[in-house]
């Protein structure tokens, strides 16, 4: 990899250690790497209008955290996707703004 430390924004979001995301002006994609085979039962996800909580069932959630912005929990969905990503899809409630950050805490 080159460029050392610096992360460069993916399609205006990021890559950091356990996720990562990417955004539209409408939605926020977020893609967490689960363990080969893994089935959408294994999985637990919760969206709240402010807060996401996602990771494998019986295990550390691997985000727990209030969001940059409000969402719409009604228009979400979430997927596994070739049985080895957890993908999140978060419709914003302000559709016409960039988040700069998917989680407060977050870089």
């Amino acid at each position: 990899e080159e460029g050392g430390d610096k992360r460069a924004p993916v399609q205006n979001g990021d890559v950091l250690e356990n996720y990562s995301w990417t955004q539209t002006l409408e939605d926020v994609a977020v893609c967490i790497p689960l363990p080969d085979g893994t089935r959408g039962k294994a999985c637990f996800v919760d969206i709240s209008p402010t807060h996401l909580k996602a990771g494998l069932k019986g295990q550390d959630l691997v985000i727990d955290a209030d969001l940059c912005s409000k969402v719409k929990p009604d228009d979400c969905a979430w997927t596994v996707e070739d049985g080895n990503k957890l993908c999140i899809e978060l419709a914003k409630h302000n559709a016409q703004s960039w988040w700069k950050y998917l989680v407060i805490g977050d870089p």
